[in-house]
Protein backbone atom coordinates (compact mmCIF):
# COMPACT_ATOMS: atom_id res chain seq x y z
CA UNK A 1 0.00 0.00 0.00
CA UNK A 2 1.22 3.47 -0.76
CA UNK A 3 0.10 7.08 -0.80
CA UNK A 4 -1.10 9.00 -3.84
CA UNK A 5 2.47 9.86 -4.84
CA UNK A 6 3.50 6.22 -4.77
CA UNK A 7 5.56 6.68 -1.62
CA UNK A 8 5.27 3.62 0.64
CA UNK A 9 3.12 4.18 3.72
CA UNK A 10 6.01 3.31 6.04
CA UNK A 11 8.11 6.06 4.48
CA UNK A 12 5.29 8.53 5.09
CA UNK A 13 5.09 7.52 8.75
CA UNK A 14 8.84 7.92 9.17
CA UNK A 15 8.68 11.33 7.54
CA UNK A 16 5.78 12.34 9.78
CA UNK A 17 7.68 11.14 12.84
CA UNK A 18 10.74 13.22 11.89
CA UNK A 19 8.47 16.22 11.36
CA UNK A 20 6.96 15.83 14.83
CA UNK A 21 10.40 15.52 16.37
CA UNK A 22 11.56 18.66 14.56
CA UNK A 23 8.64 20.58 16.09
CA UNK A 24 9.34 19.02 19.52
CA UNK A 25 5.75 17.76 19.63
CA UNK A 26 6.67 14.30 20.91
CA UNK A 27 8.85 15.55 23.78
CA UNK A 28 6.11 17.99 24.68
CA UNK A 29 3.49 15.23 24.67
CA UNK A 30 5.72 12.96 26.75
CA UNK A 31 6.34 15.84 29.13
CA UNK A 32 2.61 16.44 29.46
CA UNK A 33 1.98 12.77 30.19
CA UNK A 34 4.81 12.76 32.73
CA UNK A 35 3.41 15.87 34.38
CA UNK A 36 0.01 14.21 34.74
CA UNK A 37 1.57 11.06 36.21
CA UNK A 38 3.58 13.13 38.69
CA UNK A 39 0.91 15.63 39.70
CA UNK A 40 -2.08 13.28 39.79
CA UNK A 41 -0.95 11.61 43.04
CA UNK A 42 -0.44 15.07 44.56
CA UNK A 43 -3.96 16.09 43.59
CA UNK A 44 -5.28 12.82 44.98
CA UNK A 45 -3.63 13.50 48.30
CA UNK A 46 -4.98 17.05 48.36
CA UNK A 47 -8.48 15.99 47.39
CA UNK A 48 -8.63 13.04 49.71
CA UNK A 49 -6.66 13.75 52.90
CA UNK A 50 -8.14 12.26 56.03
CA UNK A 51 -6.52 14.65 58.50
CA UNK A 52 -6.74 18.45 58.40
CA UNK A 53 -3.08 18.99 59.20
CA UNK A 54 0.10 17.03 59.89
CA UNK A 55 1.13 17.20 63.53
CA UNK A 56 4.34 19.17 63.90
CA UNK A 57 4.02 20.79 60.47
CA UNK A 58 1.76 23.64 61.49
CA UNK A 59 -1.80 24.38 60.46
CA UNK A 60 -3.21 26.15 57.45
CA UNK A 61 -6.96 26.58 57.02
CA UNK A 62 -6.37 27.41 53.36
CA UNK A 63 -5.88 23.72 52.58
CA UNK A 64 -8.86 22.55 54.61
CA UNK A 65 -11.16 22.52 51.58
CA UNK A 66 -9.03 19.64 50.27
CA UNK A 67 -9.84 17.54 53.32
CA UNK A 68 -11.53 14.18 52.73
CA UNK A 69 -14.80 15.20 54.39
CA UNK A 70 -15.49 17.55 51.45
CA UNK A 71 -14.80 14.96 48.75
CA UNK A 72 -17.67 14.53 46.26
CA UNK A 73 -16.93 10.80 46.47
CA UNK A 74 -18.39 10.82 50.01
CA UNK A 75 -21.40 13.04 49.38
CA UNK A 76 -23.86 10.35 50.57
CA UNK A 77 -21.95 9.45 53.72
CA UNK A 78 -23.57 10.46 57.02
CA UNK A 79 -20.96 12.75 58.53
CA UNK A 80 -20.22 13.69 62.13
CA UNK A 81 -17.62 16.44 62.56
CA UNK A 82 -15.67 17.20 65.73
CA UNK A 83 -14.64 20.80 66.39
CA UNK A 84 -12.97 21.94 69.56
CA UNK A 85 -10.03 22.94 71.65
CA UNK A 86 -6.62 21.36 72.10
CA UNK A 87 -7.91 18.61 74.42
CA UNK A 88 -9.32 16.85 71.38
CA UNK A 89 -7.31 18.33 68.51
CA UNK A 90 -3.88 16.81 69.16
CA UNK A 91 -3.24 13.21 68.01
CA UNK A 92 -1.02 11.82 70.79
CA UNK A 93 -0.19 8.10 70.67
CA UNK A 94 1.82 7.65 73.88
CA UNK A 95 4.94 8.77 75.72
CA UNK A 96 7.99 7.01 74.30
CA UNK A 97 9.45 5.43 77.44
CA UNK A 98 12.45 4.16 75.48
CA UNK A 99 13.70 7.70 74.83
CA UNK A 100 15.56 9.71 77.50
CA UNK A 101 13.18 12.65 77.11
CA UNK A 102 10.04 10.44 77.26
CA UNK A 103 8.55 12.69 74.58
CA UNK A 104 4.99 11.95 73.51
CA UNK A 105 4.74 10.56 69.99
CA UNK A 106 1.96 11.91 67.81
CA UNK A 107 0.66 10.92 64.40
CA UNK A 108 -2.54 10.71 62.39
CA UNK A 109 -3.56 7.30 63.71
CA UNK A 110 -4.54 8.91 67.03
CA UNK A 111 -6.87 11.51 65.55
CA UNK A 112 -10.12 11.16 67.44
CA UNK A 113 -12.12 10.94 64.21
CA UNK A 114 -9.85 8.16 62.96
CA UNK A 115 -10.26 6.23 66.23
CA UNK A 116 -14.05 6.64 66.11
CA UNK A 117 -14.13 5.33 62.53
CA UNK A 118 -11.89 2.41 63.55
CA UNK A 119 -14.22 1.48 66.44
CA UNK A 120 -17.48 2.01 64.57
CA UNK A 121 -16.34 -0.31 61.77
CA UNK A 122 -15.04 -3.07 64.02
CA UNK A 123 -16.82 -2.94 67.41
CA UNK A 124 -20.20 -1.83 66.08
CA UNK A 125 -22.61 -2.88 63.39
CA UNK A 126 -24.44 -0.26 61.32
CA UNK A 127 -26.65 -0.26 58.26
CA UNK A 128 -25.64 3.29 57.36
CA UNK A 129 -22.45 4.64 55.85
CA UNK A 130 -21.06 6.91 58.58
CA UNK A 131 -17.85 8.85 59.00
CA UNK A 132 -16.24 10.89 61.79
CA UNK A 133 -13.89 13.78 61.07
CA UNK A 134 -11.76 16.23 63.05
CA UNK A 135 -11.76 19.87 62.00
CA UNK A 136 -9.82 21.45 64.83
CA UNK A 137 -6.44 22.86 65.70
CA UNK A 138 -4.74 23.74 68.98
CA UNK A 139 -4.18 27.28 70.16
CA UNK A 140 -7.65 28.74 69.60
CA UNK A 141 -10.39 29.93 71.92
CA UNK A 142 -14.10 30.05 71.14
CA UNK A 143 -13.90 32.82 68.54
CA UNK A 144 -11.05 30.97 66.86
CA UNK A 145 -13.29 27.92 66.48
CA UNK A 146 -15.79 29.82 64.29
CA UNK A 147 -13.83 29.41 60.99
CA UNK A 148 -13.62 25.66 61.63
CA UNK A 149 -17.36 25.51 62.32
CA UNK A 150 -17.93 27.44 59.08
CA UNK A 151 -15.95 24.83 57.15
CA UNK A 152 -17.72 21.96 58.89
CA UNK A 153 -21.16 23.30 57.97
CA UNK A 154 -20.15 23.19 54.28
CA UNK A 155 -19.81 19.39 54.37
CA UNK A 156 -22.48 17.43 52.53
CA UNK A 157 -24.92 15.27 54.50
CA UNK A 158 -23.65 16.57 57.85
CA UNK A 159 -25.67 14.91 60.61
CA UNK A 160 -24.04 16.27 63.75
CA UNK A 161 -21.52 18.86 64.88
CA UNK A 162 -19.73 17.63 68.01
CA UNK A 163 -18.33 20.63 69.86
CA UNK A 164 -15.67 20.01 72.51
CA UNK A 165 -14.46 22.63 74.97
CA UNK A 166 -14.57 23.45 78.66
CA UNK A 167 -11.24 24.98 79.60
CA UNK A 168 -10.42 27.04 76.45
CA UNK A 169 -13.20 29.56 76.92
CA UNK A 170 -11.42 32.72 75.73
CA UNK A 171 -12.52 34.61 72.65
CA UNK A 172 -10.28 36.71 70.39
CA UNK A 173 -7.72 37.97 72.89
CA UNK A 174 -4.16 37.16 71.83
CA UNK A 175 -5.00 35.80 68.38
CA UNK A 176 -2.89 36.69 65.34
CA UNK A 177 -4.03 39.49 63.03
CA UNK A 178 -4.83 37.11 60.19
CA UNK A 179 -6.96 34.92 62.48
CA UNK A 180 -8.91 37.98 63.64
CA UNK A 181 -9.79 39.04 60.11
CA UNK A 182 -10.79 35.51 59.12
CA UNK A 183 -13.12 35.34 62.13
CA UNK A 184 -14.66 38.66 61.07
CA UNK A 185 -15.03 37.33 57.49
CA UNK A 186 -16.96 34.30 58.71
CA UNK A 187 -19.26 36.32 60.94
CA UNK A 188 -19.97 38.91 58.24
CA UNK A 189 -20.76 36.08 55.83
CA UNK A 190 -23.07 34.45 58.38
CA UNK A 191 -25.11 37.65 58.83
CA UNK A 192 -26.65 37.11 55.39
CA UNK A 193 -26.42 33.32 55.31
CA UNK A 194 -28.18 32.81 58.67
CA UNK A 195 -30.66 35.71 59.19
CA UNK A 196 -31.91 34.42 62.55
CA UNK A 197 -28.37 34.62 63.94
CA UNK A 198 -27.89 38.18 62.68
CA UNK A 199 -28.88 40.03 65.91
CA UNK A 200 -26.39 38.01 67.97
CA UNK A 201 -23.66 38.32 65.33
CA UNK A 202 -24.00 42.09 65.10
CA UNK A 203 -23.54 42.53 68.84
CA UNK A 204 -20.60 40.12 68.90
CA UNK A 205 -18.99 41.89 65.94
CA UNK A 206 -19.52 45.27 67.55
CA UNK A 207 -17.25 44.26 70.42
CA UNK A 208 -14.77 42.70 68.02
CA UNK A 209 -14.56 45.82 65.85
CA UNK A 210 -13.73 47.86 68.95
CA UNK A 211 -11.02 45.49 70.17
CA UNK A 212 -7.32 46.29 69.96
CA UNK A 213 -6.82 42.99 68.15
CA UNK A 214 -9.04 44.06 65.25
CA UNK A 215 -7.55 47.54 65.06
CA UNK A 216 -4.04 46.09 64.77
CA UNK A 217 -5.20 43.57 62.15
CA UNK A 218 -6.91 46.22 60.03
CA UNK A 219 -3.83 48.45 60.27
CA UNK A 220 -1.57 45.62 59.13
CA UNK A 221 -3.64 44.44 56.16
CA UNK A 222 -5.26 47.74 55.19
CA UNK A 223 -8.83 48.98 55.00
CA UNK A 224 -9.50 46.89 51.86
CA UNK A 225 -8.43 43.61 53.48
CA UNK A 226 -11.78 42.01 52.54
CA UNK A 227 -10.59 41.86 48.91
CA UNK A 228 -7.97 39.35 50.05
CA UNK A 229 -10.56 36.90 51.43
CA UNK A 230 -11.00 33.60 49.57
CA UNK A 231 -14.79 33.20 49.05
CA UNK A 232 -14.62 29.41 49.54
CA UNK A 233 -12.30 28.91 52.51
CA UNK A 234 -12.99 32.38 54.02
CA UNK A 235 -9.26 32.74 54.60
CA UNK A 236 -6.88 35.53 53.61
CA UNK A 237 -4.80 34.71 50.54
CA UNK A 238 -1.71 36.32 51.94
CA UNK A 239 1.63 35.42 53.52
CA UNK A 240 2.68 36.10 57.08
CA UNK A 241 4.00 39.51 55.94
CA UNK A 242 0.62 40.49 54.57
CA UNK A 243 1.52 40.10 50.89
CA UNK A 244 -0.52 38.20 48.34
CA UNK A 245 1.25 34.96 47.44
CA UNK A 246 0.83 32.88 44.28
CA UNK A 247 2.30 29.61 43.08
CA UNK A 248 4.86 31.60 41.09
CA UNK A 249 6.62 32.44 44.36
CA UNK A 250 8.07 28.93 44.32
CA UNK A 251 10.32 29.97 41.43
CA UNK A 252 12.25 32.43 43.60
CA UNK A 253 14.94 31.07 45.95
CA UNK A 254 14.34 33.92 48.38
CA UNK A 255 10.79 32.78 49.12
CA UNK A 256 10.27 32.38 52.88
CA UNK A 257 9.13 29.06 54.32
CA UNK A 258 5.79 30.62 55.31
CA UNK A 259 5.22 32.00 51.81
CA UNK A 260 6.34 28.71 50.29
CA UNK A 261 3.73 26.91 52.38
CA UNK A 262 1.00 29.26 51.10
CA UNK A 263 2.25 28.94 47.52
CA UNK A 264 2.32 25.16 47.68
CA UNK A 265 -1.23 25.12 49.02
CA UNK A 266 -2.31 27.32 46.11
CA UNK A 267 -0.51 25.08 43.61
CA UNK A 268 -2.10 21.97 45.08
CA UNK A 269 -5.53 23.54 44.82
CA UNK A 270 -4.97 24.38 41.15
CA UNK A 271 -3.70 20.90 40.35
CA UNK A 272 -6.61 19.37 42.24
CA UNK A 273 -9.09 21.40 40.19
CA UNK A 274 -7.28 20.47 36.98
CA UNK A 275 -7.25 16.74 37.62
CA UNK A 276 -10.39 16.34 39.71
CA UNK A 277 -12.05 14.19 37.02
CA UNK A 278 -9.21 11.64 36.67
CA UNK A 279 -8.68 11.71 40.43
CA UNK A 280 -12.31 10.84 41.17
CA UNK A 281 -12.20 7.99 38.65
CA UNK A 282 -8.90 6.66 40.03
CA UNK A 283 -10.24 6.76 43.59
CA UNK A 284 -13.43 5.00 42.52
CA UNK A 285 -11.41 2.17 40.97
CA UNK A 286 -9.26 1.76 44.07
CA UNK A 287 -12.26 1.85 46.41
CA UNK A 288 -14.14 -0.65 44.28
CA UNK A 289 -11.29 -3.13 44.56
CA UNK A 290 -11.07 -3.37 48.33
CA UNK A 291 -11.41 -0.18 50.42
CA UNK A 292 -7.63 0.16 50.44
CA UNK A 293 -7.60 3.39 52.49
CA UNK A 294 -9.73 1.97 55.30
CA UNK A 295 -7.61 -1.18 55.50
CA UNK A 296 -4.41 0.85 55.51
CA UNK A 297 -5.63 3.15 58.29
CA UNK A 298 -6.84 0.24 60.40
CA UNK A 299 -3.48 -1.49 60.03
CA UNK A 300 -1.53 1.63 61.01
CA UNK A 301 -3.73 2.27 64.04
CA UNK A 302 -3.25 -1.30 65.25
CA UNK A 303 0.50 -0.85 64.82
CA UNK A 304 0.33 2.27 67.03
CA UNK A 305 -1.63 0.33 69.65
CA UNK A 306 0.94 -2.49 69.56
CA UNK A 307 3.79 -0.01 70.02
CA UNK A 308 2.10 1.87 72.87
CA UNK A 309 1.02 -1.41 74.46
CA UNK A 310 4.65 -2.15 75.36
CA UNK A 311 4.51 0.68 77.92
CA UNK A 312 0.96 0.36 79.19
CA UNK A 313 0.70 -0.50 82.87
CA UNK A 314 4.30 0.41 83.71
CA UNK A 315 4.87 2.61 86.75
CA UNK A 316 6.80 5.13 84.65
CA UNK A 317 3.90 5.46 82.21
CA UNK A 318 2.02 7.81 84.54
CA UNK A 319 2.56 10.94 86.61
CA UNK A 320 0.72 13.06 89.20
CA UNK A 321 -1.71 15.62 87.83
CA UNK A 322 -2.20 19.31 88.59
CA UNK A 323 -5.88 19.75 89.37
CA UNK A 324 -7.98 22.59 88.00
CA UNK A 325 -9.76 24.17 90.95
CA UNK A 326 -12.25 26.95 91.69
CA UNK A 327 -12.60 28.21 88.12
CA UNK A 328 -15.44 30.39 86.84
CA UNK A 329 -15.38 28.90 83.31
CA UNK A 330 -18.21 30.52 81.30
CA UNK A 331 -19.25 32.72 84.23
CA UNK A 332 -16.19 34.93 83.91
CA UNK A 333 -15.72 38.54 82.77
CA UNK A 334 -16.55 37.51 79.18
CA UNK A 335 -19.87 35.90 80.05
CA UNK A 336 -21.86 38.19 77.73
CA UNK A 337 -19.56 37.31 74.80
CA UNK A 338 -19.86 33.61 75.56
CA UNK A 339 -23.67 33.72 75.64
CA UNK A 340 -23.72 35.49 72.27
CA UNK A 341 -21.26 32.92 70.90
CA UNK A 342 -23.41 29.95 71.96
CA UNK A 343 -26.55 31.64 70.57
CA UNK A 344 -24.76 32.06 67.23
CA UNK A 345 -23.68 28.40 67.32
CA UNK A 346 -27.24 27.27 68.05
CA UNK A 347 -28.74 29.38 65.28
CA UNK A 348 -26.33 28.33 62.51
CA UNK A 349 -26.53 24.61 63.29
CA UNK A 350 -30.33 24.61 63.61
CA UNK A 351 -30.66 26.60 60.36
CA UNK A 352 -28.62 23.91 58.63
CA UNK A 353 -30.66 21.10 60.21
CA UNK A 354 -27.53 19.78 61.93
CA UNK A 355 -27.73 18.18 65.38
CA UNK A 356 -25.52 20.06 67.82
CA UNK A 357 -23.76 17.84 70.35
CA UNK A 358 -22.04 19.54 73.27
CA UNK A 359 -19.46 16.98 74.32
CA UNK A 360 -17.28 17.04 77.42
CA UNK A 361 -14.51 14.52 77.10
CA UNK A 362 -13.07 12.47 80.00
CA UNK A 363 -10.49 14.24 82.17
CA UNK A 364 -8.59 13.60 85.37
CA UNK A 365 -7.47 17.22 85.73
CA UNK A 366 -10.96 18.16 86.97
CA UNK A 367 -11.66 16.15 90.15
CA UNK A 368 -15.25 15.24 91.11
CA UNK A 369 -15.48 17.98 93.76
CA UNK A 370 -14.42 20.72 91.32
CA UNK A 371 -16.80 19.27 88.74
CA UNK A 372 -19.76 19.34 91.11
CA UNK A 373 -19.03 22.77 92.63
CA UNK A 374 -17.83 24.73 89.60
CA UNK A 375 -17.44 22.99 86.24
CA UNK A 376 -20.94 21.54 85.96
CA UNK A 377 -22.86 24.68 87.04
CA UNK A 378 -20.47 27.21 85.44
CA UNK A 379 -19.88 25.46 82.11
CA UNK A 380 -22.10 22.46 81.35
CA UNK A 381 -25.36 23.75 82.84
CA UNK A 382 -24.72 27.32 81.70
CA UNK A 383 -24.06 26.32 78.08
CA UNK A 384 -27.07 24.00 78.19
CA UNK A 385 -29.30 26.86 79.37
CA UNK A 386 -28.06 29.20 76.63
CA UNK A 387 -28.65 26.51 73.98
CA UNK A 388 -31.93 25.20 75.34
CA UNK A 389 -34.14 26.50 72.51
CA UNK A 390 -31.97 24.70 69.94
CA UNK A 391 -32.40 21.20 71.46
CA UNK A 392 -28.73 20.33 71.86
CA UNK A 393 -27.57 16.91 73.01
CA UNK A 394 -25.34 17.14 76.08
CA UNK A 395 -22.83 14.32 76.49
CA UNK A 396 -20.82 14.86 79.66
CA UNK A 397 -18.04 12.38 80.44
CA UNK A 398 -15.85 14.84 82.36
CA UNK A 399 -15.57 12.69 85.50
CA UNK A 400 -17.95 9.82 84.71
CA UNK A 401 -15.62 7.59 82.72
CA UNK A 402 -13.37 4.53 82.96
CA UNK A 403 -10.05 6.17 82.06
CA UNK A 404 -7.13 5.85 84.45
CA UNK A 405 -3.87 7.74 84.90
CA UNK A 406 -2.33 5.35 82.35
CA UNK A 407 -4.57 6.78 79.63
CA UNK A 408 -3.14 10.30 79.54
CA UNK A 409 0.01 11.94 78.23
CA UNK A 410 2.52 13.32 80.72
CA UNK A 411 5.06 16.11 80.23
CA UNK A 412 8.52 16.65 81.69
CA UNK A 413 9.80 19.88 83.20
CA UNK A 414 13.43 19.05 82.39
CA UNK A 415 15.39 16.90 79.98
CA UNK A 416 16.12 14.05 82.39
CA UNK A 417 12.38 13.50 83.00
CA UNK A 418 12.81 12.02 86.48
CA UNK A 419 9.71 11.16 88.49
CA UNK A 420 9.76 14.45 90.39
CA UNK A 421 9.85 16.39 87.12
CA UNK A 422 6.84 14.71 85.52
CA UNK A 423 3.31 15.99 85.37
CA UNK A 424 0.25 14.40 83.79
CA UNK A 425 -1.69 16.68 81.50
CA UNK A 426 -4.91 15.16 82.77
CA UNK A 427 -6.77 16.03 79.54
CA UNK A 428 -4.54 14.94 76.63
CA UNK A 429 -5.58 11.32 76.19
CA UNK A 430 -3.13 8.86 74.66
CA UNK A 431 -4.29 6.33 72.11
CA UNK A 432 -5.68 3.97 74.76
CA UNK A 433 -7.58 6.85 76.31
CA UNK A 434 -8.88 7.71 72.84
CA UNK A 435 -10.17 4.16 72.38
CA UNK A 436 -11.92 4.21 75.77
CA UNK A 437 -13.46 7.65 75.28
CA UNK A 438 -14.40 6.70 71.72
CA UNK A 439 -16.45 3.73 72.89
CA UNK A 440 -18.13 5.87 75.55
CA UNK A 441 -19.00 8.54 72.99
CA UNK A 442 -20.34 6.05 70.43
CA UNK A 443 -22.54 4.47 73.12
CA UNK A 444 -23.92 7.92 74.03
CA UNK A 445 -24.53 8.88 70.39
CA UNK A 446 -26.47 5.64 69.89
CA UNK A 447 -28.43 6.23 73.10
CA UNK A 448 -29.38 9.73 71.90
CA UNK A 449 -30.40 8.47 68.42
CA UNK A 450 -27.64 10.41 66.67
CA UNK A 451 -26.34 7.19 65.11
CA UNK A 452 -29.29 5.44 63.52
CA UNK A 453 -29.35 1.65 63.06
CA UNK A 454 -26.05 1.20 64.94
CA UNK A 455 -25.49 -1.39 67.67
CA UNK A 456 -22.48 -2.55 69.68
CA UNK A 457 -21.30 -6.07 68.82
CA UNK A 458 -18.01 -6.83 70.61
CA UNK A 459 -14.56 -5.39 71.29
CA UNK A 460 -12.79 -6.83 68.28
CA UNK A 461 -11.00 -3.80 66.85
CA UNK A 462 -7.62 -4.79 68.26
CA UNK A 463 -6.86 -8.45 68.96
CA UNK A 464 -4.02 -7.71 71.41
CA UNK A 465 -6.28 -5.66 73.67
CA UNK A 466 -6.95 -8.73 75.80
CA UNK A 467 -3.28 -8.86 76.78
CA UNK A 468 -3.20 -5.35 78.27
CA UNK A 469 -2.69 -5.29 82.05
CA UNK A 470 -5.63 -4.18 84.17
CA UNK A 471 -4.89 -0.77 85.67
CA UNK A 472 -6.67 0.47 88.76
CA UNK A 473 -7.53 4.14 88.92
CA UNK A 474 -5.04 5.78 91.31
CA UNK A 475 -4.85 9.48 90.53
CA UNK A 476 -2.17 11.33 92.47
CA UNK A 477 -2.17 15.09 92.86
CA UNK A 478 0.95 17.04 91.90
CA UNK A 479 2.82 18.22 95.00
CA UNK A 480 0.98 15.85 97.33
CA UNK A 481 2.65 12.45 97.00
CA UNK A 482 1.09 9.44 98.59
CA UNK A 483 -2.41 8.02 98.52
CA UNK A 484 -4.79 8.03 95.60
CA UNK A 485 -7.26 10.88 95.33
CA UNK A 486 -10.87 9.72 95.95
CA UNK A 487 -12.82 9.65 92.70
CA UNK A 488 -16.43 9.54 93.80
CA UNK A 489 -18.52 10.36 90.76
CA UNK A 490 -21.64 12.39 91.70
Amino acid sequence: MSGKSGVPLMALLVKLHRKLISYRIVPMALGAIGTILITLPASLVHEDRQFPYAYGAGYDRKTLTGYEVFSPRLKNQQKHIIVGSCEVSLPFVANDLNSPSKTARADGTAWFGNVLNFLSRNDFSTQAQIGFYDISAPGYGMAGHLPFIHQALNASNLRSLIYVNGISVGHYEGLKEQDILEIVSVLENWKSQYPRARPYIEVYLKGLYRSEEYKKAAAKFGTEWRKLVDPVSMTLKVSGKGNRVSAYALLFPSTSSADRHVALADLKRRLSNLFIGPAKFFLWVLDSTGNFRILKRNKELRQSLDWAGEFYGRADNEAPVTFINEQKYLKNQDQYKSELWFKILGEVTSSKGVQLVLYQQPMISIPPKEYQNNFKPNYVDTAKRWLEEYDPIIIDHTVNHNLTQQDFIFTCNSGDCLDQNRSSTGFYANIFGRVKQGRLLLDSLIENNVLASTIFTSQRSWANERFLPKTERCIRRKGLPGACVPWNVP
